[in-house]
């Protein structure tokens, strides 16, 4: 006779997932180097504590400008500004900008202060040391990126349940995280259950009716990748 049990008295589907869920099965969050945040879910919301950018820079190489200046300009007809500093990425202006002026600038440079566009260095041409010529009209704000114009200080800028793909990392570097706190891994424990299952690499016993366990891997390997 077979000693095989059958069981007819199950759980309500109900009362099962009550069970599991008061089940206190759920990781602690832990905190880890942004550089190895990828994939990770985030468990903290993160705010914006300072703008991004954090000044007004110029988008290109050019010449930084008061728009007003250069109005009517054009090929046939430059404006000519006294040439008075140079700003690099990367440095403070020691220079400002009045009527008549232009300032050097690189990309990604913080714009002096009197300036309100950049000149894109190809529709210029220097006059020696002193002066450039403008061929085109700009208006304020042209090929400047603002403060705060991917993201302004106080606001929102990932939730908890985020996943962090590279553009999230990319983000919270930008925000100056270093760290930053993570649902926890869950442990999961994979069992597979039959007599005629054996563990790859060990030798098989066709004969009766032994198989390689499949299951345990494939489900293990679906957990680690999910």
């Amino acid at each position: 006779m077979s000693d095989r049990k059958e069981f007819r008295d199950l759980t309500e589907p109900a009362k099962a997932h009550e069970a599991i869920a008061s089940l206190a099965i759920e990781p602690e969050p832990e905190t880890v180097p942004l550089a190895e945040a990828r994939g990770r879910i985030l468990a903290e919301r993160v705010d914006a504590d300072l703008d991004v950018p954090g000044f007004d820079r110029a988008s290109m190489d050019g010449y930084a400008v008061r728009a007003s200046d250069t109005f009517g300009a054009d090929e046939a007809d430059p404006a000519t500004l006294d040439l008075v500093g140079t700003v690099h990425a990367g440095s403070e202006p020691a220079v400002s900008v009045d009527d008549g002026e232009a300032v050097e600038i690189s990309t990604g440079a913080v714009l002096p202060d009197g300036a309100d566009a950049v000149v894109m260095v190809e529709r210029t041409d220097e006059i020696g040391t002193e002066a450039v010529e403008i061929r085109t009209s700009v208006a304020p704000g042209d090929n400047v990126m603002p403060a705060g114009a991917d993201i302004a200080a106080g606001q929102r800028a990932l939730g908890p349940g985020t996943e962090l793909t590279p553009r999230e990392i990319g983000l919270l570097s930008a925000l100056g995280r270093d760290e930053i706190e993570v649902r926890g891994k869950p442990t999961v424990g994979i069992v597979s259950t039959g007599d005629e299952l054996v563990r790859p690499g060990e030798s098989l016993n066709s004969d009766a009716g032994q198989i390689y366990d499949v299951n345990s891997y494939t489900i293990a390997a679906g957990v680690e990748g999910g």
